[in-house]
């Protein structure tokens, strides 16, 4: 509840533009595209539609998704492990949610948890010794999972393995679970089918192909194979600090299972190491990746809490006073950032202060500009990927490509961008992409966009301002184009050759009140596209020419 509140992410605010699209009759990447599973819109559309349209409804929903999870929780560990040790599992799972640094709030992981532990309690039930139909179930909920989140096809890959591994060590079952591994694919069919057909007949199979699966292979390869290597708590660990008991006991438990080397501790390492791969698949280190991890962390802490407590009657007290100091660490970091006192707060310390969460904060002074800059239903276009502006500024991206995350892989849909601007004609045309080390968009950022949009651009906007990190480009032949700017707040650039490196600011509130929100006086800067470390801003060179060419910073 502390964090309802707080403003959507760039990727929350996107889901948020896709679903309202959806309700408006747009097809998912036909006409608005993001590489995620359709179901997660679906889950936006329904928080939408039943709780309204704003940054509570999602969230409240992903809440009750997880409440909904903690039985599935239970009943496998009890299943698998016995009633003790299934109850440990759903404590566990439900107080990992006290970790604010999983930076759960309504993201795509957070929104896959529930069908993920309902395919997971599934298959236990099946590979139990119950009826054959618990594989079928198993795939259609992995399915669903796999619809919100492509990661829940780690967990699929391994419950596919162990079939196939159990089949080959026991020739007299081999029938039987070859079978189950038939079920578990007619179930995955199952769940994907009623997506499959109305693709098809929106005629957009071929854009969902590419967007869900095809574009995500790429992209995974794209990024460093180092990264791919290490789980995300480890270069990200921020998370594993918030919850270092969870984790800490899942070690415990999971070393204790391979000592066991038996059927059921197979099962669940194979589920918790594939989620782990999932994780790490794409080479990156968002803290929410490690939301997935949660099921099997929780079965796996239930093993590892017995470890802590055999050692403690043998006398052995010392890794229980070890596990102690963990949860005073995980509840110290907790408390620090509900200690702050306003959502926006709480936000920047969940992301750790970094320019990401001030960013999203930055949304929303940007969105209100372009609000009074628009009409309700003008088209604007975002190149960059802070696609919560069109949500907050409550406008429809004037391209399918809502961000820019494609043209990094795939350069060609620039020709369709620029199609589609000729098409539709936005009023406004804003510039917001990140060329900062670990965080270049796209080849050559440093030039600025790239060079068909600059070209366009010039032909038919006039560069209007500067809103934190966004540039406004207002349409040469739009009636908005007459309204004195100074009135809305931004500065009209006349000089052609003014090369002045731009600079971004970040404010900061020195006063316990507002905490690390940007609010008020400069407190600190970072070069801007296009800026040398020499650059006159800092006292040295002229700019590069590129980005910061050619405009002013505004101090709105």
């Amino acid at each position: 509840m502390p964090l309802f509140d707080a403003p959507f992410e760039r990727d929350q605010g996107l889901y948020g533009v896709i679903a309202r699209g959806w309700l408006e009759g747009l097809v998912p990447y036909r006409d608005l595209w993001d590489n995620k599973g359709p179901l997660l819109f679906l889950w936006y559309v329904a928080a939408f539609k039943l709780l309204g349209e704003g940054v509570v409804g999602p969230r409240l929903l992903a809440a009750l998704g997880t409440t909904a999870a903690v039985p599935f929780v239970w009943d496998s560990a009890r299943t698998l492990l016995g009633p003790r040790k299934g109850l440990i599992a759903a404590l566990l799972f439900a107080l990992a949610f006290a970790n604010p640094f999983l930076q759960a709030n309504a993201n795509a992981e957070i929104l896959m948890l529930c069908p993920l532990a309902a395919g997971f309690w599934a298959f236990t039930k099946g590979s139990s010794g119950g009826g054959q139909w618990w594989f079928v179930l198993a795939g259609v909920f992995t399915a669903l999972a796999l619809l919100t989140k492509q990661a829940a096809a780690g967990p699929l890959a391994g419950y596919a393995l162990w079939l196939a591994v159990v089949a080959l060590r026991n020739p007299q079952e081999r029938t039987r679970h070859l079978r189950a591994a038939f079920l578990l694919g007619t179930g995955v069919l199952l769940g994907l089918a009623p997506f499959v057909a109305y693709f098809a007949t929106q005629g957009a199979l071929g854009d969902f192909w590419y967007a869900t699966v095809q574009f995500n292979f790429v992209f995974a390869n794209d990024n460093p194979f180092l990264l791919k290597l290490l789980p995300p708590l480890l270069l990200n660990p921020p998370p594993l600090l918030g919850g270092l008991p969870l984790w800490v006991l899942a070690v415990l438990g999971g070393v204790r299972l391979w000592q066991r080397r038996d059927r059921t501790a197979g099962l669940i390492l194979t589920f918790a190491i594939f989620s782990e791969l999932a994780a790490q698949f794409f080479g990156k280190v968002s803290a929410h990746y490690n939301v997935g991890l949660l099921p099997a962390a929780a079965v796996l802490g239930a093993v590892g809490f017995d470890v802590v407590t055999d050692a403690w009657r043998a006398g052995r007290r010392r890794l229980g006073y070890a596990v102690a100091a963990c949860a005073l660490v995980a509840i110290s970091a907790s408390a620090y950032l509900y200690a702050w006192p306003t959502p926006e707060d709480r936000f920047v310390v969940q992301y750790t202060f970094r320019d990401y969460a001030f960013r999203s904060l930055q949304a929303r002074d940007i969105a209100q500009e372009v609000d009074a800059l628009t009409e309700a239903d003008d088209y604007v276009y975002e190149f960059g990927r802070q696609s919560d502006i069109y949500f907050l500024a409550d406008r429809m991206p004037a391209s399918r490509w809502v961000h820019n995350r494609a043209y990094g892989i795939n350069p060609s849909m620039m020709d369709e961008v620029l199609a589609d601007l000729e098409l539709r004609r936005p009023k406004l045309v804003l510039l917001t992409f990140e060329c900062v080390p670990f965080s270049r968009e796209f080849p050559n950022c440093e030039a600025g966009p790239p060079a068909e949009l600059k070209a366009y651009l010039a032909g038919h906007y006039r560069y209007a301002g500067r809103v934190h990190y966004a540039d406004f480009y207002l349409r040469i032949d739009a009636e908005s184009s007459t309204q004195p700017l100074a009135s809305l707040g931004l500065e009209e650039d006349h000089d052609e050759k003014d090369t002045t490196c731009l600079v971004a600011r970040l404010r900061n509130a020195t006063s316990a009140a507002s905490g690390p929100v940007p609010s008020g006086g400069s407190f600190r800067y970072w070069r801007e596209y296009g800026c040398p470390v020499g650059s006159a801003e800092f006292g040295g060179a002229s700019a590069l020419s590129g980005r910061g060419a050619r405009h002013r910073d505004l101090d709105l």
